[in-house]
């Protein structure tokens, strides 16, 4: 969801979800109880901690039906049952997800999978499904609108170990599992098996990106293989030491970038997923738990051991062109190097008020992890060293990114300077007579009033030759004769008003053909001879862009 981090809580603290626009809109779903817990008006804290769950230690969501039912799924730790939350309400949800094998009748299912926890979850791009990988090897599919079971994968397992990832593509057509040393693929409604991968060693977890059907799987001796769901193949594998496997990784959404967090060596790897090259790597001083990267790519969330609070990085290539070189792929940066320290200061707001013109004025400013006052303020160039808001281009040997070279009006005097305007704009000032004749004809003649404007208080009668004054002295009979011949020449009037629009349409048509063919007639004679060169040099130029996309894409394909 852009702009929500979601903090997954360490042993029993609530859930909580923090925005990256505003603080205002923190919220906290609270604490995940088993079913049974009796009812807080009636109990202590203390009496309900018996029925309190663990801290969630995978979360799945998607917002497509947020507003309808629940869109959040938590697995906990060492627990077999998941929770559902609302994310819209920030409540806890309404169902308890645990499959009917593992209860069964009797008593001996119960002390079959006493044992068993939930390892994957994963819910579905139209926020109908949720699916869930057990420590057994089994993969059941629910439905978070009703919390109903809808199924399973294989007979009697989907794999002989531990699920450790599962995932399903945009159109609910195909579910990827991964356990042990095989990635199988689904039939997401028919849950017949379809593919079987081997992997070279153990999968420690997957991660997959919907938008480019991308499965990154983590090995246990340290490589990242990335696979093509829709094709079932290898497409990449990014080397990495076996000494420094990988915690986390996360995939942008328009999967060029793939960025991986080691333990160990606590070290944060951007990998190019296209040219599968290493192009950044740092070291932080605290091990790394986990990361994601926000659906815009301008900030990366980290957390790390012994630390509460989730950390946010952000994206130089946001916001300036960035000519990233590829590195080693087995490229450390040197001990001798200071570690990296993770941010550790928050956006704070504080009001002053202005005794004397009456008004509030609001300082932004950066307060510390230790609770210090800010110390300056977001106006201000450059930051203290232990932040990690720094000047970059201070840093950086480039020039900023917002320095635009500005052209002179005139180069010096042995060379020539092109205007750059199209040939015809100077030459049209050789027909400037036609062009006179042009407007001359497009100006539309006045119309003249030949009515005769009279009080409205006077006796008037309508004559063939406008308005006329009625004289007592007149004869009435002069007044009726001059209403009967106005009649009369209304009619002729209107029999020759039809008449000459016929012979003029009858003329443009023989005059200029070409017009009268024209989807709009008269349009190109009304265009001037530059707006039409200018026409022809926009769509040369579109083509010509069109054409270097084109032969640059076959560059990369053939790559």
């Amino acid at each position: 969801i852009p702009g929500a981090v979601v903090w997954l809580p360490y042993l029993f603290c609530p859930v909580r979800i923090f925005s990256t626009f505003n603080d205002q809109l923190d919220k906290s779903l609270g604490r995940a109880y088993a079913p049974g817990v009796p009812d807080r008006r009636k109990t202590t804290a203390d009496q309900r901690a018996a029925w309190l769950l663990p801290g969630v230690s995978q979360l799945a969501l998607c917002a497509t039906r947020a507003d309808d039912w629940d869109s959040l799924v938590a697995i906990h730790t060492g627990r077999r049952q998941a929770t559902t939350w609302n994310f819209v309400n920030a409540t806890r949800g309404r169902h308890w997800l645990d499959p009917a094998k593992f209860s069964g009748k009797g008593g001996a299912a119960v002390r079959l999978y006493k044992q068993t926890v939930a390892t994957s979850v994963f819910v579905t791009n139209c926020g109908n499904y949720v699916l869930l990988g057990y420590s057994s090897g089994d993969a059941f599919k629910f439905n978070l609108q009703s919390g109903l079971e809808r199924g399973s994968y294989g007979e009697p397992t989907a794999h002989t170990s531990a699920v450790v990832g599962i995932s399903v593509n945009n159109v609910n057509r195909q579910t990827a599992t991964v356990g042990g040393n095989e990635i199988r693929f689904w039939s997401f409604h028919k849950h017949d098996l379809l593919y079987t991968s081997e992997l070279p060693s153990t999968a420690l977890f997957s991660r997959f990106n919907g938008d480019t059907d991308t499965l990154a799987v983590a090995l246990a001796d340290g490589p990242i293989v990335l696979f093509d769901a829709t094709h079932r193949r290898v497409i990449r594998r990014l080397a990495n030491s076996e000494s420094s496997p990988c915690v986390d990784v996360t995939i942008s959404t328009d999967g060029r970038w793939l960025i991986s967090a080691h333990y160990g060596d606590p070290l944060i790897k951007t990998w190019d997923i296209v040219y599968g090259k290493l192009i950044d790597c740092f070291r932080v001083n605290t091990p790394i738990t986990s990361l994601s990267l926000s659906p815009a790519g301008e900030f990366l969330a980290t957390t790390h051991a012994n630390s509460l609070g989730v950390h946010l990085w952000d994206n130089r290539g946001t916001y300036q062109r960035l000519h990233l070189q590829p590195l080693a792929d087995d490229y450390r940066p040197p001990l001798t190097e200071k570690p990296v320290a993770v941010p550790s200061r928050s956006l704070v707001a504080r009001f002053q008020e202005n005794a004397e013109q009456s008004f509030k004025t609001l300082e932004l400013g950066l307060r510390d992890s230790d609770g210090e006052d800010p110390q300056t303020s977001l106006s201000e160039e450059g930051l203290s060293d232990d932040g990690m808001d720094v000047d970059l281009d201070k840093e950086s040997d480039t020039q900023p990114w917002n320095d635009v070279y500005i052209s002179p009006d005139q180069l010096p005097d042995h060379l020539a300077t092109l205007s750059g305007l199209p040939t015809t704009y100077l030459s049209s000032l050789l027909h400037l007579d036609l062009i006179r004749e042009r407007n001359r004809r497009a100006v539309a003649p006045s119309k003249v009033d030949d009515e005769t404007k009279l009080p409205f208080f006077l006796p008037v009668v309508e004559t063939a030759k406008g308005l006329a004054w009625v004289d007592a002295e007149n004869d009435t009979m002069e007044v009726l004769s001059s209403k009967t011949n106005s009649v009369t020449d209304t009619a002729t009037s209107a029999v020759e008003a039809i008449a000459s629009r016929s012979l003029k349409r009858r003329s443009v048509l023989d005059d200029d053909a070409l017009t009268a063919i024209e989807p709009v007639p008269g349009l190109m004679t009304r265009l001037i001879q530059a707006k039409k060169d200018k026409e022809c040099r926009s769509i040369a130029s579109f083509l010509l862009v069109a054409l270097r996309s084109f032969m640059f894409g076959n560059v990369i394909i053939l790559c």
